[in-house]
Protein backbone atom coordinates (compact mmCIF):
# COMPACT_ATOMS: atom_id res chain seq x y z
CA UNK A 1 0.00 0.00 0.00
CA UNK A 2 1.59 3.24 -1.13
CA UNK A 3 -0.17 6.76 0.39
CA UNK A 4 -0.53 9.88 -1.15
CA UNK A 5 1.91 12.57 -0.93
CA UNK A 6 -0.27 15.61 0.06
CA UNK A 7 -2.88 14.17 2.17
CA UNK A 8 -1.75 10.81 2.97
CA UNK A 9 -4.93 8.59 1.81
CA UNK A 10 -4.22 4.95 0.77
CA UNK A 11 -3.09 4.43 -3.06
CA UNK A 12 -4.31 0.66 -3.62
CA UNK A 13 -4.01 0.60 -7.28
CA UNK A 14 0.31 1.59 -8.06
CA UNK A 15 -1.17 2.76 -11.56
CA UNK A 16 -3.49 5.27 -10.17
CA UNK A 17 -2.93 8.09 -11.70
CA UNK A 18 -5.29 10.71 -8.72
CA UNK A 19 -5.69 10.06 -5.07
CA UNK A 20 -9.17 9.88 -5.01
CA UNK A 21 -9.42 11.41 -1.39
CA UNK A 22 -7.95 14.71 -2.36
CA UNK A 23 -7.41 14.47 -5.92
CA UNK A 24 -3.61 14.71 -5.99
CA UNK A 25 -2.17 14.16 -9.43
CA UNK A 26 0.41 11.74 -8.45
CA UNK A 27 1.88 11.75 -11.93
CA UNK A 28 3.49 14.85 -11.78
CA UNK A 29 5.09 14.65 -8.09
CA UNK A 30 8.64 15.24 -8.49
CA UNK A 31 11.71 13.06 -6.60
CA UNK A 32 12.89 15.90 -4.36
CA UNK A 33 14.92 13.29 -1.67
CA UNK A 34 18.11 15.54 -1.31
CA UNK A 35 20.06 14.56 1.94
CA UNK A 36 20.13 17.68 4.18
CA UNK A 37 22.06 16.51 7.11
CA UNK A 38 24.53 19.25 7.69
CA UNK A 39 22.41 22.01 7.35
CA UNK A 40 22.76 23.74 11.04
CA UNK A 41 19.35 23.88 12.53
CA UNK A 42 20.68 25.45 16.06
CA UNK A 43 21.55 28.31 13.45
CA UNK A 44 17.96 28.65 11.73
CA UNK A 45 15.91 28.27 14.87
CA UNK A 46 18.21 30.78 16.84
CA UNK A 47 16.44 33.09 19.26
CA UNK A 48 13.53 30.55 20.00
CA UNK A 49 12.70 29.22 23.17
CA UNK A 50 12.19 25.48 22.94
CA UNK A 51 8.26 25.68 23.08
CA UNK A 52 8.63 27.93 19.97
CA UNK A 53 11.22 26.13 18.41
CA UNK A 54 9.40 22.99 18.39
CA UNK A 55 6.33 24.86 16.70
CA UNK A 56 8.37 26.28 14.45
CA UNK A 57 10.06 23.26 13.43
CA UNK A 58 6.26 21.41 13.24
CA UNK A 59 5.12 23.63 10.81
CA UNK A 60 8.24 23.28 9.00
CA UNK A 61 7.93 19.43 8.42
CA UNK A 62 4.39 19.67 7.81
CA UNK A 63 5.12 21.51 4.53
CA UNK A 64 8.39 19.16 3.89
CA UNK A 65 6.07 16.34 4.24
CA UNK A 66 2.97 17.54 2.26
CA UNK A 67 5.80 18.15 -0.88
CA UNK A 68 6.56 14.71 -0.37
CA UNK A 69 10.20 15.18 0.93
CA UNK A 70 10.69 12.82 3.30
CA UNK A 71 14.43 12.52 3.91
CA UNK A 72 14.45 16.39 4.88
CA UNK A 73 11.21 15.92 7.28
CA UNK A 74 12.95 13.12 8.92
CA UNK A 75 16.15 15.13 9.14
CA UNK A 76 14.14 17.88 10.96
CA UNK A 77 11.77 15.43 13.02
CA UNK A 78 15.03 14.19 14.40
CA UNK A 79 16.12 18.19 15.25
CA UNK A 80 13.11 17.78 17.43
CA UNK A 81 13.62 14.69 19.18
CA UNK A 82 16.75 16.27 20.15
CA UNK A 83 14.38 18.77 22.06
CA UNK A 84 11.76 16.53 23.07
CA UNK A 85 12.56 13.02 23.21
CA UNK A 86 9.46 11.54 24.47
CA UNK A 87 7.01 13.66 22.90
CA UNK A 88 4.33 10.74 21.17
CA UNK A 89 3.68 13.01 18.07
CA UNK A 90 7.33 13.73 17.13
CA UNK A 91 7.32 10.12 17.61
CA UNK A 92 4.68 9.31 15.13
CA UNK A 93 5.55 11.78 12.76
CA UNK A 94 9.00 10.50 12.20
CA UNK A 95 7.42 6.95 12.07
CA UNK A 96 5.41 8.52 9.16
CA UNK A 97 8.15 9.70 7.40
CA UNK A 98 10.07 6.51 7.44
CA UNK A 99 7.32 4.85 6.40
CA UNK A 100 6.67 6.98 3.23
CA UNK A 101 10.55 5.99 2.68
CA UNK A 102 9.79 2.66 2.79
CA UNK A 103 11.68 2.28 5.91
CA UNK A 104 8.99 0.12 7.55
CA UNK A 105 10.94 -1.83 10.00
CA UNK A 106 12.14 1.07 11.52
CA UNK A 107 8.62 3.29 11.33
CA UNK A 108 7.46 0.28 13.95
CA UNK A 109 9.90 0.93 16.28
CA UNK A 110 8.92 4.34 16.19
CA UNK A 111 4.97 4.03 16.03
CA UNK A 112 5.45 1.37 19.36
CA UNK A 113 7.93 3.94 21.23
CA UNK A 114 4.85 6.96 20.54
CA UNK A 115 1.98 3.84 21.73
CA UNK A 116 4.18 3.43 24.59
CA UNK A 117 3.93 6.78 26.13
CA UNK A 118 0.23 7.54 24.73
CA UNK A 119 -1.16 4.24 24.26
CA UNK A 120 -5.47 5.99 23.06
CA UNK A 121 -4.20 7.70 19.98
CA UNK A 122 -6.19 6.54 17.63
CA UNK A 123 -4.25 8.31 14.79
CA UNK A 124 -0.81 6.50 15.99
CA UNK A 125 -2.77 2.94 15.87
CA UNK A 126 -4.30 3.46 12.33
CA UNK A 127 -0.45 4.72 11.46
CA UNK A 128 0.53 1.63 12.89
CA UNK A 129 -1.92 -0.90 10.96
CA UNK A 130 -0.69 0.87 7.55
CA UNK A 131 2.41 -0.05 8.13
CA UNK A 132 1.24 -3.62 9.15
CA UNK A 133 -0.61 -3.34 6.17
CA UNK A 134 2.30 -2.78 4.05
CA UNK A 135 4.20 -5.68 5.37
CA UNK A 136 1.70 -7.77 4.23
CA UNK A 137 0.65 -8.33 7.95
CA UNK A 138 -2.87 -7.66 6.84
CA UNK A 139 -4.56 -9.47 10.36
CA UNK A 140 -2.26 -6.95 12.58
CA UNK A 141 -3.39 -4.38 10.30
CA UNK A 142 -7.34 -5.20 11.39
CA UNK A 143 -6.41 -5.79 14.73
CA UNK A 144 -4.47 -2.45 15.09
CA UNK A 145 -7.72 -0.07 13.26
CA UNK A 146 -9.80 -2.47 15.55
CA UNK A 147 -8.03 -0.65 18.55
CA UNK A 148 -8.14 2.85 17.02
CA UNK A 149 -12.01 2.23 16.13
CA UNK A 150 -12.75 1.37 20.24
CA UNK A 151 -11.42 4.55 20.70
CA UNK A 152 -12.83 6.22 18.77
CA UNK A 153 -15.04 4.63 16.44
CA UNK A 154 -16.27 6.93 13.80
CA UNK A 155 -12.14 7.63 13.54
CA UNK A 156 -12.81 7.72 9.40
CA UNK A 157 -8.95 6.99 8.47
CA UNK A 158 -9.12 3.59 10.77
CA UNK A 159 -12.54 3.01 9.13
CA UNK A 160 -11.11 3.40 5.16
CA UNK A 161 -8.11 1.55 6.13
CA UNK A 162 -9.77 -1.81 7.70
CA UNK A 163 -12.13 -1.48 4.92
CA UNK A 164 -9.48 -1.80 2.33
CA UNK A 165 -7.94 -4.26 4.01
CA UNK A 166 -10.89 -6.59 4.34
CA UNK A 167 -11.10 -5.98 0.62
CA UNK A 168 -7.36 -7.04 0.02
CA UNK A 169 -8.38 -10.17 1.87
CA UNK A 170 -11.44 -10.70 -0.16
CA UNK A 171 -13.99 -10.19 2.43
CA UNK A 172 -15.87 -7.93 0.45
CA UNK A 173 -19.15 -7.68 2.18
CA UNK A 174 -17.35 -6.92 5.45
CA UNK A 175 -15.73 -4.45 3.49
CA UNK A 176 -18.67 -2.71 1.91
CA UNK A 177 -20.31 -2.90 5.85
CA UNK A 178 -17.44 -0.87 6.82
CA UNK A 179 -17.31 1.42 4.07
CA UNK A 180 -21.36 1.89 4.31
CA UNK A 181 -21.09 2.69 8.28
CA UNK A 182 -18.46 5.57 6.93
CA UNK A 183 -21.62 6.55 4.26
CA UNK A 184 -23.91 6.89 7.04
CA UNK A 185 -22.13 8.94 8.44
CA UNK A 186 -20.76 11.25 5.63
CA UNK A 187 -22.94 10.23 2.31
CA UNK A 188 -21.00 12.27 0.15
CA UNK A 189 -17.65 10.77 1.37
CA UNK A 190 -15.96 10.21 -1.76
CA UNK A 191 -13.57 7.58 -1.15
CA UNK A 192 -15.67 5.16 -0.05
CA UNK A 193 -18.40 5.76 -2.93
CA UNK A 194 -15.54 4.41 -5.10
CA UNK A 195 -14.49 1.77 -2.52
CA UNK A 196 -17.84 0.17 -2.57
CA UNK A 197 -18.12 0.48 -6.32
CA UNK A 198 -15.05 -0.84 -7.27
CA UNK A 199 -15.48 -3.91 -4.51
CA UNK A 200 -18.92 -4.71 -6.13
CA UNK A 201 -17.27 -4.47 -9.69
CA UNK A 202 -15.02 -7.04 -8.45
CA UNK A 203 -17.73 -9.47 -7.03
CA UNK A 204 -19.24 -8.88 -10.53
CA UNK A 205 -22.36 -6.82 -9.33
CA UNK A 206 -22.09 -4.16 -12.14
CA UNK A 207 -25.11 -2.38 -11.28
CA UNK A 208 -24.33 -1.72 -7.80
CA UNK A 209 -21.10 -1.13 -8.94
CA UNK A 210 -22.57 1.79 -11.10
CA UNK A 211 -25.21 2.51 -9.00
CA UNK A 212 -22.19 3.58 -6.24
CA UNK A 213 -19.94 5.28 -9.04
CA UNK A 214 -22.52 7.72 -10.08
CA UNK A 215 -23.02 8.94 -6.64
CA UNK A 216 -19.18 9.60 -6.20
CA UNK A 217 -19.68 11.53 -9.86
CA UNK A 218 -22.18 14.02 -8.16
CA UNK A 219 -20.10 14.78 -5.62
CA UNK A 220 -17.34 15.21 -7.95
CA UNK A 221 -18.09 15.17 -11.33
CA UNK A 222 -14.60 15.73 -12.44
CA UNK A 223 -12.85 13.09 -10.29
CA UNK A 224 -10.84 11.35 -12.76
CA UNK A 225 -10.72 7.78 -10.95
CA UNK A 226 -14.50 7.87 -10.74
CA UNK A 227 -14.67 8.37 -14.47
CA UNK A 228 -12.31 5.82 -15.21
CA UNK A 229 -13.85 3.17 -13.30
CA UNK A 230 -17.18 4.23 -14.80
CA UNK A 231 -15.76 3.49 -18.33
CA UNK A 232 -14.51 0.11 -16.93
CA UNK A 233 -18.16 -0.33 -15.07
CA UNK A 234 -20.43 0.24 -18.72
CA UNK A 235 -17.70 -1.90 -20.51
CA UNK A 236 -19.13 -5.26 -18.24
CA UNK A 237 -22.68 -3.82 -18.41
CA UNK A 238 -22.57 -3.31 -22.17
Amino acid sequence: MNFCYKCGATIENENQKFCINCGANLTEREEKQTENSNIDFDSIYAGLDDSSKLSKIMDDYEKLFESGLYKEALNLIDYALEIDPNNDEILNDKANALSNLDENDAALLYYRKSLDINPRNPNTLTNLGYNYYKLGKYDLAIETFDEALAIDPNYFNALNNKAATLHKLGLYEESIQVHRKILTKNPKHVHSLINISATYFEMGKYKDALKFIDRALIVEPYNQVALQNKNEILKMIN
